[in-house]
């Protein structure tokens, strides 16, 4: 009786860390795609997931607490066994039975759980769901101490989680983009270009924009010819227009405006599209096609202008590979 005991003690604890190993693995492989789509369907498991998954500070605290139990549970398994169950010698028992339990544990508890989960993280996840979150509801008294200190530590070290989230997600993404493009449900320039706005799209609009410093620009109130000139000697579509009192700028006007054009002087000029510096590009360019303009003059903090971002500039970046 003692020995079965000891026998189911031991597989508990097996069980425990097989599950707590697999699911860490199971995690960073996952495709959140499909958890967002289960938990919007009414899954609860996949919604449980999806919460987790978007909190990775508490998961790993919660596995890494697991874990130190499941491993105390079956230290204390081979420790009933050497000391309770006839085997033999007790000292050399106690020597030899560790020895000979390690490789076991290290198998069916880490190796093989982790290669499982990371073939098939959703399925398995899925499957251990309901024990996982069991754990997790028991475990929080503990591991919500954890949670709080990483994110204190965060918070003190100036750790950013969310880049490293971002990151993963753009892992994920590629994985999708990848497959639809093997299955045929992509083109390659479909794909391309949908990486390229991943890629680019998240960063500032100012890195791919000109200085003001630089813009070919005339005083409104200038000579048409003189305009015309200019955009033919520097090839720009467009001239940016400064107010020759202030030097503010007023706006821009289309060499091709100006060709069609009978008046003699730039009398007016279309208003740029005023941004902040550190917009994403996506959400200028969204901006710009919205407003329908194709300049935007970028601004600082303290509202001084600092560069304009031309349409087809923007453009540029995302459509090189397509």
């Amino acid at each position: 009786m003692i020995a079965l005991g000891i026998l189911l003690l031991f597989g508990a604890g097996l069980l425990l860390s097989a599950l707590f190993s697999g699911s860490e693995t199971g995690f960073y492989r996952v495709n959140r795609v499909r958890l967002v789509l289960d938990s919007r369907s009414g899954d609860r498991i996949a919604r449980a997931l999806l919460y987790l998954s978007n909190r990775p500070t508490l998961f790993v605290a919660t596995v890494l607490v697991g874990n130190n139990i499941a491993n105390n549970v079956t230290a204390m398994a081979v420790v009933l066994a050497a000391t309770h169950v006839p085997l033999g010698d007790s000292a050399v028992v106690e020597s030899i039975l560790p020895i000979v339990v390690s490789p076991i544990v290290f198998i069916y508890g880490e190796l093989l759980p982790k290669y499982l989960f990371y073939l098939a993280p959703n399925r398995l996840l899925k499957i251990g769901a309901p024990l996982f979150l069991l754990c997790a509801v028991v475990l929080l008294p503990i591991s919500g101490v954890l949670w709080v200190l990483g994110q204190l530590l965060q918070s003190l070290l100036g750790q950013t989680p969310l880049r490293v989230a971002l990151r993963v997600a753009r892992t994920e993404l590629a994985q999708i983009l990848r497959e639809g493009q093997d299955v045929g449900i992509l083109e390659p320039t479909q794909r391309a270009f949908t990486q390229a706005i991943v890629e680019v799209g998240p960063q500032s609009v100012q890195r791919f924009s000109t200085p003001v410093t630089r813009l070919v620009s005339v005083p409104l109130g200038a000579s048409t010819s003189d305009c015309l000139e200019l955009a033919r000697r520097h090839r720009s579509p467009r001239i940016a227009v400064r107010d020759p009192e202030s030097g503010d700028w007023v706006g821009y006007v289309r060499a091709i405006d100006l060709r069609l054009s009978s008046a003699e002087r730039v009398e007016a000029a279309e208003p740029f599209l005023e941004l902040p510096q550190d917009l994403p590009v996506v959400q200028a360019l969204a901006q710009l096609r919205r407003s329908q303009k194709e300049w935007a003059l970028l601004r600082d903090s303290s509202g001084k202008a600092v560069a304009a971002a031309d349409l087809h500039q923007l453009l540029a970046p995302l459509l090189k590979n397509t």
